[in-house]
């Protein structure tokens, strides 16, 4: 009975999507954690790129997921969870709230007929056939740093993206990392798999046990803040000066970083794709072009302290300022 008052009220669009996803040879689900609400211009690049997606891939459906909560690693663990669980699903399209990219459409030219070819980024993602791969982003805040970059071989720390080739903005070849934020990240179902038989479960492949990740170098200094609890003995500025040490060494390890640990131990590739350009939205959108700039200062900055020679000649291509002549 209750089934039949449920379906009573679905409405017609709810229905022709379910008719869709149950037609379609792939499915494809784009997660967004709404908890903050997305932005307007999130919402505008999500259903541009979501409603478009057919005109590049005919045989793929997007199942779309605003999901409301406050606690992100297990709201991102949930959406997975669906997305191996079902049978045509080919990846998951994580998006935060605050991200904007650009979406063409293909233009169909009046007189002559010819269509110009648009671009979509989750159709790009796909087509990168890749394990792990996400679009290239910077910090919302200054210092702008790319979020992407490497494991330090002698303690696995993070070691931040700071290649100027890559992170250019006229850069729009892949390349792979060690970790990525979730920004703007695909996943596909393949990975996902592999990661889940890894860890032993494809329910928790994100940690949600601590936002802070702690790496093993740092158990000494834990344990002898337990053994001083157990003895009565704890100093408690000492502590308070142990663990201030840990965060601003270990860094804030969302569960982002900690998903690539899990993801390169069980043997997948993690790529970056620069061809198009995310957004990070906050007071002040960033993107490669602020954090371009910004190595150009620290550059210049080193050449009058006479820490590093003027380079002799322009190795990479250059950005045209705004109105400069052609």
């Amino acid at each position: 009975m209750f089934d039949k008052i449920k379906e009573a009220f679905r409405s017609e669009s709810q229905v022709k999507a379910d008719n869709l996803l149950s037609t379609a040879k792939k499915t494809v689900t784009v997660f967004v954690p709404s908890y903050p609400g997305p932005k307007v211009l999130t919402m505008e690049s999500l259903l541009t790129m979501t409603e478009s997606l057919h005109m590049f891939r005919p045989d793929h459906q997007v199942r779309l997921e605003l999901t409301a909560g406050a606690y992100l690693p297990l709201m991102r663990n949930l959406a997975l969870r669906r997305m191996v669980e079902e049978d045509k699903s080919v990846g998951i399209l994580m998006v935060d709230h605050d991200a904007y990219w650009p979406t063409v459409l293909p233009k169909k030219v009046k007189g002559n007929g010819k269509v110009l070819e648009g671009f979509n980024a989750l159709d790009r993602l796909i087509s990168l056939d890749k394990d792990i791969v996400g679009g290239l982003f910077t910090t919302r805040s200054m210092p702008i740093q790319l979020m992407c970059g490497g494991f330090n071989p002698a303690d696995g720390g993070l070691v931040w993206l700071d290649d100027v080739a890559k992170g250019h903005p006229l850069n729009s070849e892949p390349f792979q990392v060690d970790w990525i934020g979730a920004h703007f990240l695909y996943i596909s179902k393949k990975a996902a798999l592999k990661i889940a038989e890894h860890v032993g479960s494809y329910k928790t492949l994100f940690d949600c046990n601590s936002r802070l990740m702690i790496d093993g170098r740092y158990n000494s200094q834990l344990d002898l803040s337990l053994e001083e609890y157990k003895s009565g003995t704890i100093d408690r500025d000492a502590v308070k000066k142990r663990i201030e040490t840990l965060v601003d060494h270990a860094g804030f390890f969302q569960e982002d970083v900690s998903f690539c640990r899990r993801a390169k131990a069980a043997g997948c590739e993690i790529w970056v794709d620069p061809k198009f350009e995310v957004q990070h939205i906050g007071d002040y959108s960033y993107g490669r072009m602020d954090w371009l700039a910004l190595q150009a200062m620290k550059e210049q900055a080193a050449i009058e302290a006479g820490e590093v020679d003027a380079p002799q000649e322009e190795s990479l291509p250059q950005v045209p300022r705004l109105g400069a002549v052609k």
